[in-house]
């Protein structure tokens, strides 16, 4: 399919998510007296609006206006933290494996600030109020973020969007690029759902961030599985968005294991894995040869290049030419998969609006509204007809004996006698015995 018709995909999404967009507006308006529908056409809005601002980026990507999107995601305690501590050569986000300090999607962005004192600004981006904006010490950045993802922050929870750090980091990768880190998402009825934290709304963060990012990193481990980790990748990664998987614990297995080992064991549990699209690293080691090198004032970049090496680390090189081959958004077959994306996701839209409320959203269709079962046929692929059956092999005849074949005609000619002696016998008896 050339450009010019992916771009008009494209454009005509656009203008139908717009005029959902205030077609959602003025419903929210007309249904004052209905809460739950209400409340529905709200969120509804800010999803449409969502997804207006990704269509937005990713034609301001094409053009070279904006840097790509990097959305770190996986359950919790995958060591998600600990590896952008190791991307973006920095030791400050929270290593601690306490779940739930990553409450929203939190966009880290290279960006100089001139305090050199307090030379990051934390961010929290909020849909209709002013910016609420700290400027700290990189020894302060985990403590404002455990805040803002602790019970105090709970009454601003529902108007936050996100969380942003600017500042001086030292990517390993690039300068131009936006790493996110998401919040751990588990499934109800695991241990870690025990509690009062509400994993269900850190499922929904996570899911919003993952519609907005251009390129998907999905952390497992190796040394421990969970269902949530195998549903979410089974069920909504792997065949939406052709993640790069890191195995973010690559130390923490058998000392007679190789690298190949590690990921061709994870086969058992992610049936769906790419292994060429999989590394393997010990991020927890990289943070210590980082904080190292800033501890004894050495070039972080440099130190890292050195450093990321041996078994253990070479994963990061891997990583780096993975990312460096998604970058590459202007490639045609890229663009395809994100446009289609696109549409899937308005596509979802438009069927849950339906269902719930019987809405029609600009650009709806019959098909729009059918939503296959694995035993429907595909719409536009017919059942194949049965194949006619087969005829039966013809029964051989076997060879006649000349022999016998004599035998035969003589019985036929002596019974015909006998038959014709017997009719005229019958004639002489009923004619009196004269002619």
């Amino acid at each position: 399919m050339s450009a010019e018709k992916e771009n008009a995909r494209l454009q005509q999404l656009k203008g139908a998510v717009n005029l959902a967009v205030r077609y959602a507006e003025s419903s929210t308006a007309d249904s004052p007296h209905n809460a739950d529908k209400s409340s529905y056409m709200e969120s509804l809005k800010d999803k449409l609006k969502g997804m207006q601002e990704s269509i937005e980026h990713f034609e301001k990507l094409l053009q070279g206006e904006e840097k790509p999107k990097i959305g770190i995601f996986g359950a919790p305690s995958r060591g998600k933290s600990t590896l952008l501590n190791a991307l973006l050569g920095i030791d400050m986000l929270p290593m601690d494996g306490q779940h739930g300090t990553t409450r929203f999607g939190t966009y880290l962005i290279k960006r100089a600030i001139k305090n050199e004192k307090r030379p990051y600004e934390i961010k929290r981006i909020l849909k209709r109020e002013a910016l609420e904006s700290k400027q700290c010490a990189p020894e302060d950045v985990g403590t404002v973020l455990r805040h803002y993802s602790s019970k105090e922050a709970d009454e601003k929870e529902a108007k936050t969007e996100r969380i942003e750090i600017l500042g001086p980091f030292e990517p390993y990768i690039d300068d131009d690029l936006i790493f996110v880190d998401t919040p751990g998402i588990a499934e109800a009825g695991e241990s870690l759902s025990a509690g009062t934290h509400n994993w269900a709304k850190d499922r929904t963060y996570a899911l919003e961030v993952l519609s907005k990012v251009d390129i998907v990193i999905f952390c497992m481990r190796a040394d421990e599985q969970s269902r949530s980790d195998v549903d979410l990748y089974d069920k909504v990664i792997v065949d939406r968005y052709e993640p790069i998987n890191v195995i973010t614990f690559a130390n923490k297995r058998d000392e007679e294991d190789t690298i190949d080992d590690l990921k061709k064991y994870l086969l058992k549990f992610y049936t769906a894995l790419m292994l060429a699209d999989t590394v393997a690293v010990d991020a927890k080691k990289a943070v210590e040869i980082i904080a190292e090198a800033k501890a004894g004032g050495k070039n972080v970049k440099e130190a890292m290049e050195e450093g990321f090496k041996g078994e253990n680390l070479e994963g990061f090189r891997e990583l780096k030419e993975l990312i460096h081959d998604r970058i590459g958004l202007g490639e045609k077959e890229q663009v395809e998969k994100r446009v289609a994306r696109f549409e899937e996701l308005y596509n979802g839209l438009k069927r849950d609006a339906y269902e719930k409320y019987q809405l029609t959203l600009p650009g709806t269709t019959g098909a729009d509204l059918y939503t296959p079962t694995p035993t429907d046929p595909a719409p536009d692929k017919p059942a194949p007809e049965p194949p006619p059956p087969k005829k039966p092999a013809p029964v051989p005849i076997p060879p006649i004996d000349p022999v016998e074949k004599k035998k035969k005609r003589k019985r036929g000619c002596l019974i015909w006698f006998f038959i014709i002696a017997a009719v005229v016998g019958v004639i002489i008896a009923i004619s009196g015995g004269g002619f």
